[in-house]
């Protein structure tokens, strides 16, 4: 039976450890609740290096006398788990155990469930020490359980911290993505833009912008962004600030897209690539001039006639440097519209797997008034997805020409 001294020693420490606030001070409370128990001189906490005997870390140690070192012999020893001793022959005569200026020592092994983390080396120099203490095992041993569960549950807490800033970055993000993206209605002279953008997971991949040139020529743009989460979201991000930045140097859409395919090639991986419908309206002749860089989305809507708007562009931005894009050219009658959307509208499904698709959007859009097109789209998709969660981001643009 253990002594009570000795349970009340282990529970003391334990309590101890508990109050450590860093892993760092968790492994320094370790060490010296474990000097202090068992009588060894000095030690070590390291970090676990693996069974191909790399060069360990050290985490802390305490009371090391100059010159000593740690047995790689005794620390393999321990890799099990237990404590091992260096009263075993075959370890006393280890090359790195006659090297160390060991005369007494013990290793054992911290584990986090099966994996191991940390591992422990207690020592002594003193060739008049009698003999490892026989109970600095079970110490040790116990020592090492509990050093395991408070460094799974340190783990866990940190986690939890860093699970709980990530989501507060992502709605920081979102709040930032629905200010630039969100439901937003500019009124100018003669005609109106309402865009509106639900990410469908975390931050959104869609950009949209309605933007007016120097000279007074509108501007106007939906995108999808390869891949989903904040990687797309800071690509949606750059790809949106540049064409502002060629938008307000007034830049006619044929000079306009070259420019920009060349600048998101050279920054963007071979795997990325933005779609893009875009288009520019002068109010002074109302002519729209518009380019289909692989989006495929966009509907010119008058007296209730839905025409596709996607005859006229090339490949998706950025996929290469080189790529040339036709332009398309219309003339506008007052009270027609365009409605721009993402792939997540089109391509949103059912429970039971059914898209959305162009068929329904274009009926609805062909018997809906411009005012209320937006409500209309969103209450169809809700109900075809029987949510209002959708399984990819949502973006909508309309523009009253």
């Amino acid at each position: 039976p253990v002594p009570a001294s000795r349970l009340r020693m282990l529970f003391e420490s334990a309590g101890e450890m508990r109050r450590a606030a860093s892993v760092e001070e968790l492994a320094d409370s370790v060490l010296a609740q474990l000097l202090t128990m068992t009588g060894f001189e000095w030690g070590a906490v390291l970090e676990y290096a693996g069974e191909d005997g790399a060069e360990r870390s050290i985490i802390t140690d305490r009371n090391r006398p100059d010159g000593a070192t740690v047995s790689a012999s005794l620390l393999r020893a321990a890799q099990s788990g237990t404590a091992s001793l260096l009263a075993e022959p075959d370890l006393r005569t280890s090359h790195s155990i006659i090297g160390s200026r060991t005369h007494d020592a013990i290793a054992a092994t911290v584990h986090i469930g099966e994996e191991p983390a940390w591992q422990l080396y207690l020592a002594t120099s003193a060739s008049e020490r009698s003999g490892p203490d026989p109970e600095a095992a079970m110490l040790v041993d116990a020592m090492v359980q509990f050093a395991g569960l408070l460094l799974s549950d340190r783990q866990r807490e940190d986690l939890a911290v860093r699970q709980t800033q990530f989501r507060r970055d992502i709605e920081f993000a979102r709040e930032v993505q629905t200010r630039l993206l969100g439901r937003t209605a500019q009124a100018r002279a003669d005609g109106l833009a309402s865009m509106l953008s639900i990410p469908g997971r975390g931050v959104a991949g869609d950009l949209v912008g309605f933007r007016v040139a120097p000279s007074g020529t509108r501007y106007f743009f939906l995108g999808d962004v390869s891949g989903k989460g904040p990687a797309a979201a800071m690509l949606m991000a750059a790809t949106q600030a540049y064409i502002a930045s060629l938008i307000d140097q007034d830049l006619d859409i044929n000079e306009l897209m070259p420019r920009l395919n060349a600048y998101m090639a050279q920054v963007s991986a071979p795997s990325e690539f933005v779609t893009l419908w875009i288009g520019q309206f002068d109010p002074q002749t109302r002519f729209v001039r518009y380019a289909d860089a692989g989006h495929g989305y966009a509907f010119r809507i008058c007296d209730g006639e839905v025409t596709n708007l996607t005859d006229a562009g090339g490949l998706p931005v950025g996929v290469l440097a080189d790529t040339s894009y036709e332009i398309a050219e219309f003339e506008a009658r007052p009270g027609s519209c365009i409605l721009l959307c993402s792939d997540g509208v089109i391509e949103q499904q059912s429970p039971e797997g059914d898209e959305l698709g162009r068929r329904r959007l274009s009926e609805l859009l062909s018997g809906t008034p411009t005012s209320k097109l937006e409500t209309a789209i969103i209450e169809m998709l809700s109900e075809h997805a029987a949510s209002t969660h959708y399984s990819d981001d949502v973006t909508l643009a309309t523009i009253e020409l």
